[in-house]
């Protein structure tokens, strides 16, 4: 035992300070809790640490056999208020280094008693309260790279309490869950000197991902919204950054999308790069944005949807590309470009919220991407493609909007897809969500694959308005998407139309057009039908289809590198255009390419693009 920790050290104290020592040394709780409220005030005054050390005598926990009884002695229960009244008082002081290691291996067995028979204690208004005051002990022994720190992060158990004390703050938020919650980053920084116990013992403690999650963010919140300094927010940030990266699992992701970690993450980008106004980049904040970009990449790369797109953009993850780009720092230009190309580009633009956003946006930002340090770094082409493309579909979102979109909707079986007021549409009634003409419409889509979106829907309780994703598109999403495809095939015809020929020679009419919106800017290529080859029988009903309408265009839209591609058939008004393809294709050598089409075959593409196209709707 260190000697600042014997009772022998009150003689420095004055006269009335030692006899209030002195009797709540011998169990005086009005006594103990004047000292608790003088640690509450005064940090510095470690002088009554002997009172609180001695009443957390390992000495005094009851034996299991004690603790079975019906009711217990009133001593007894005395003793735990003033090991709980010691806990309150020595979590508050900043406890000198020299005494660490003898308070954690008294408080540690106490710690844990308290939690298993904390209904026993008259002084704990609550399970959390009690379980924040342990945890805020264990914090106050914690110094970086110091023993004590060690054996803590070594000991069984911490982990567990650290998420039941994280979580507190949510589920009752006061002064007490709040000093718990505030000591978490705390911990967090000092746990990766010293790895903590596993991952899971975390989401075990905080009982569940989701809770976790939340409390992750809050804290992330808490901090930017509090901040003392630029350092001290940096370094604690960045430690939760690290911490949520620490796990990349399914239903973590989850967890944390579901709390909108992107709008979260992307305040932290911002907060971090005005870090860098007129400062040299430290390791702090090196660090800070290295955790908080593994955390937002991931989210919103592998997110099939377009929600965190609308999160990170409303944000201000745009004003945060521009900014960062304009400062000469070492950053991942890579994963930025992807940002923007596969990302914001390539997916944001195909959603009509995204572009509701963007078209407020951009405008704003148009005057910080004309200076010369943003034209000059390498990430200015990438932004004026995006850009170009998002302006592009913000009008034909916009001419949608002038029709009378608004009073109609689409069958959600792809293979009809037909446009009808609202009232002519029957709704699903079991999601609430999908739309169909007739009955026959929604067996096909049933055995297509609605029956399991229909089920997670109803299984979730989810509303249309949180569902993401293509497979989750509403009518409104659908409608817009077609304008997209059906204005890149005007503008692509000609190219389309002689592809086409060279692959209908090759496969005959079982071609299909693949539009692929992946990579930001559309590829369009033709393909064989899928469902003609080998595995192909998730594409069989919609080749079936084609096959049985002559004037089907089955059109393949592919949203993004990770989500399964949309089929999307798109009926002519008019025979004419597919039945003058398919006899030029039966004209042409086997083996042609496009580049050696003969020319009457080009002379006569361009005929059909400028004389018949024009007087048909060719495809809706």
């Amino acid at each position: 035992m260190h000697e600042s920790l014997r009772p022998s050290s009150f003689s420095k104290l004055s006269s009335a300070e030692r006899t209030r020592a002195n009797s709540a040394l011998k169990g005086s709780l009005p006594s103990l809790r004047s000292l608790v409220y003088r640690a509450a005030k005064y940090h510095d005054e470690v002088q009554f640490l002997p009172v609180f050390y001695h009443h957390l005598d390992l000495a005094r926990i009851p034996s299991l056999a004690e603790m079975d009884a019906q009711s217990l002695p009133p001593e007894t229960l005395a003793t735990f208020s003033c090991a709980y009244l010691s806990v309150q008082g020595i979590a508050q002081l900043a406890v000198p280094s020299a005494t660490q290691a003898d308070i954690l291996q008294r408080a540690w067995p106490w710690i844990q008693f308290l939690d298993e028979y904390y209904f026993w204690i008259p002084e704990a208004p609550t399970e959390d309260i009690l379980r924040c005051w342990c945890f805020a002990l264990v914090a106050s022994l914690l110094e970086p790279w110091g023993e004590t720190s060690r054996r803590i992060m070594a000991t069984p158990g911490i982990a567990i309490l650290v998420g039941r004390a994280w979580t507190s703050w949510s589920r009752d938020p006061n002064a007490v869950t709040e000093i718990a919650f505030r000591c978490v980053s705390r911990f967090l920084f000092v746990s990766f000197v010293f790895p903590p116990g596993d991952f899971n013992e975390f989401i075990e403690g905080a009982g569940g991902e989701e809770p976790l999650a939340k409390a992750a963010l809050e804290l992330v919140e808490y901090i930017l919204e509090n901040s003392r300094s630029y350092k001290i927010t940096a370094r604690d940030v960045s430690s939760i950054m690290e911490f949520c990266g620490l796990c990349f699992t399914t239903p973590w992701l989850a967890a944390l999308a579901a709390h909108k970690c992107l709008r979260t993450t992307t305040s932290v980008l911002l907060f971090a790069d005005s870090v860098m106004d007129g400062r040299e980049p430290t390791e702090t904040y090196l660090n800070l944005f290295k955790h908080t970009w593994n955390v937002f990449m991931p989210l919103i790369v592998d997110s099939d949807g377009y929600i965190g797109i609308v999160q990170a953009v409303h944000a201000g993850i745009l004003k945060f590309i521009i900014s960062h780009a304009e400062k000469n720092v070492e950053w991942n230009e890579g994963g930025t470009r992807h940002l923007i190309t596969h990302v914001l580009m390539a997916r944001g633009t195909l959603y009509p919220s995204v572009l509701a956003l963007l078209e407020k946006s951009l405008p704003a930002l148009q005057q910080a991407t004309s200076i010369p340090a943003f034209v000059s770094s390498p990430l200015h082409p990438d932004w004026e493609k995006f850009v170009a493309v998002a302006l592009e579909r913000i009008e034909i979102k916009n001419q949608v909007d002038a029709g009378e979109l608004r009073t109609y909707k689409a069958c959600h079986n792809m293979p009809c897809g037909k446009i009808l007021r609202k009232g002519r549409l029957k709704r699903c009634a079991g999601c609430q969500y999908a739309h169909y003409c007739d009955a026959d419409c929604q067996l096909a889509d049933w055995r297509a694959g609605h029956r399991l979106v229909c089920a997670d829907t109803r299984h979730n309780g989810c509303h249309s308005v949180e569902l993401d994703g293509p497979t989750y598109c509403s009518s409104y999403d659908i409608f817009l998407l077609r304008a997209i495809v059906k204005h890149d095939y005007e503008q692509h015809r000609s190219a389309v139309f002689l592809d086409r020929i060279v692959k209908m020679r090759q496969h005959g009419l079982g071609v299909v057009t693949d539009f692929d919106y992946s990579g930001g800017p559309v590829r369009i290529e033709v393909q064989p039908d899928p469902s003609m080859e080998e595995g192909g029988s998730a594409w069989r009903w919609a080749g079936q289809a084609a096959r049985s309408a002559g004037r089907m265009h089955i059109v393949c839209v592919k949203v993004a590198e990770i989500v399964e591609t949309w089929v999307l058939p798109m009926r002519s008004s008019d025979s004419r255009v597919h039945d003058a393809l398919f006899e030029l294709s039966r004209g042409i050598p086997e083996g042609t390419v496009v580049s050696t089409l003969p020319e009457y075959v080009v002379k006569k593409v361009a005929e059909l693009v400028e004389d018949v196209c024009p007087e048909i709707v060719e495809i809706v």
